[in-house]
């Protein structure tokens, strides 16, 4: 197995995994069950472990795990996901759950939604399993309708949603977004996404995390990227061979 990610080799993200297997996980899961704990605090721990689910999710892929592998994954990934997001419903405040969920609101929440959602359109998961994501990224109806990309991606699977009218964030999604009807500029504009992509996202969470390793490395990784590549049929050009492209995502055929 050779890690898709250059920056670490697989040893580190052998024990980083292994780790959160083995102990992360479960001390996260017993925390976030435990009878009589604060109910602000399981809320909390149960979104911290779906933040584990999806992170432990892009390390495999930067590992170098298969493809169908990561495919036999995602379902617990979104089966985490879904509880917690029931978990957090129970003790915070509509108003906090907006801040906590809203595409607005929440650039963290916003990228990891789109990346989950890309994630599983590249890997042609199943419409069950696909509508299940998509719900849960809409909480309740807020957030649909709210992003262009956003919905640019499930109308490919989903169509009769509300539609969109603006990009929540036009830097740096804009010209990835621009480049999916510039036809003959496609390209172009992809390729300037790309090389825009990582420097534009310094207020994204996992920003610069390679500087810190043990803070649990999972990869910079546009899944994004790949799905318009994969979905719209682009042509190989200069972002497909990125480091932050994940090339064979966007070639996948299950």
């Amino acid at each position: 197995m050779t890690p898709r990610d250059q920056k670490f080799d697989k040893a580190y993200f052998d024990e980083s995994i292994n780790w959160k297997v083995e102990e992360g996980l479960p001390k996260l899961h017993a925390i976030a069950t435990k009878a009589g704990a604060d109910p602000l605090y399981k809320g909390q721990f149960s979104f911290d472990l779906f933040i584990k689910h999806y992170e432990l999710l892009f390390q495999r892929y930067s590992r170098g795990d298969n493809l169908n592998d990561l495919k036999s994954f995602l379902p617990e990934v979104v089966r985490v996901w879904e509880w917690a997001y029931a978990e957090e419903a129970k003790v915070f405040s509509a108003e906090d759950m907006v801040s906590r969920k809203g595409f607005d609101k929440n650039l963290n929440l916003y990228i990891v939604s789109l990346w989950l959602i890309s994630v599983a359109l590249c890997l042609e998961v199943d419409d069950a399993l696909f509508a299940r994501m998509v719900a849960i990224a809409d909480h309740g109806g807020y957030n649909q309708g709210k992003d262009l990309l956003f919905e640019r991606l499930v109308a490919c699977r989903i169509q009769g949603r509300q539609a969109a009218t603006t990009l929540l964030y036009p830097k740096p999604y804009e010209k990835l977004y621009h480049s999916i009807d510039a036809g003959e500029r496609r390209i172009e504009l992809i390729n300037a996404f790309i090389q825009g992509w990582y420097p534009a996202l310094k207020k994204a969470y996992w920003h610069e995390r390679h500087t810190r390793p043990d803070a649990g490395y999972f990869g910079y990784w546009c899944f994004e990227a790949a799905a318009v590549a994969k979905l719209f049929n682009y042509a190989p050009g200069a972002y497909s061979e990125s480091e932050y492209f994940p090339k064979d995502l966007a070639q996948y055929r299950g």
